[in-house]
């Protein structure tokens, strides 16, 4: 399968942001594989229009907006997150 710029612009945005790591406790993924285990947390959940993933196919305008309402959490962080414990 052939690659877009778009989406190279898409993929190389989002592994950027998943390098700098879990802003909840600091991991980082230990390489590009585990980019999967790494979720995008909307900041303030009213201003969400939808999640990074399904916006892939949308305008770069309205993905990279999106995706700067979001901060990176490891899947654990993201999950505890949204427990209310």
């Amino acid at each position: 399968m052939k690659i877009t710029p778009k989406q190279r612009r898409q993929e190389a945005s989002i592994l950027a942001r998943m390098n700098s790591g879990c802003k909840r406790c600091g991991a980082k993924p230990p390489s590009r594989e585990y980019v999967k285990a790494w979720q995008f947390h909307h900041i303030d959940a009213s201003t969400k229009v939808g999640n990074p993933s399904d916006l892939v196919n949308r305008r770069d305008s309205v993905f990279f907006a999106e995706l700067a309402k979001c901060e990176v959490y490891c899947a654990t962080c993201h999950i505890m997150e949204h427990v209310d414990l």
